[in-house]
């Protein structure tokens, strides 16, 4: 999930090329056709990276959260994880942490534009009261694809 629909593009890399000022975005030349709908999020266990506090209790910073987690995979001195994991990006070791707490889901900040959010679920993690929600504008029928 991300904090609004531009952010959204860039995650999914609908739109590709930099953010920042002056540089140049485009759509993606690919055929793979996108949704992007707003959603109604309702959650119980939440952790909020993008809280400075949070991030001082497990010792990480924002930039540990948006760095380029992809070349840290294919550094050869990182080519064993150890159990429970399956990778040894900390982002990810992180998120299986997370994950394994119960934790329902996570706000941190966006990889591709730092100075917004994404929210990521662990709906296996949902509880009882917890949902995603969305309404069909045209026909007003609310769906839940995610239980």
């Amino acid at each position: 999930m991300a904090e609004d629909l531009f952010v959204a593009a860039l995650e999914v890399e609908a739109v590709l090329g930099s953010p920042l000022s002056g540089q140049p975005l485009h759509g993606n030349p690919s055929s793979v056709a996108w949704s992007l709908l707003p959603v109604n999020v309702l959650l119980e266990a939440v952790v909020d990276l993008t809280d400075p506090r949070e991030l001082a209790k497990i010792g990480s910073t924002s930039q540990d959260l948006t760095g380029d987690w992809r070349a840290y995979a294919m550094s050869r001195r990182h080519a064993s994880p150890k159990a429970p994991y399956f990778t040894t990006v900390p982002t990810q070791q992180l998120a299986i942490t997370l994950h394994q707490l119960k934790v329902e889901g996570v706000i941190t900040f966006s990889s591709r534009l730092a100075t917004k959010k994404n929210l990521i679920l662990f709906p296996d993690n949902f509880r009882r009261m917890s949902s995603v929600t969305y309404t069909d504008q045209a026909t007003g029928v609310v769906h839940t694809p995610i239980p």
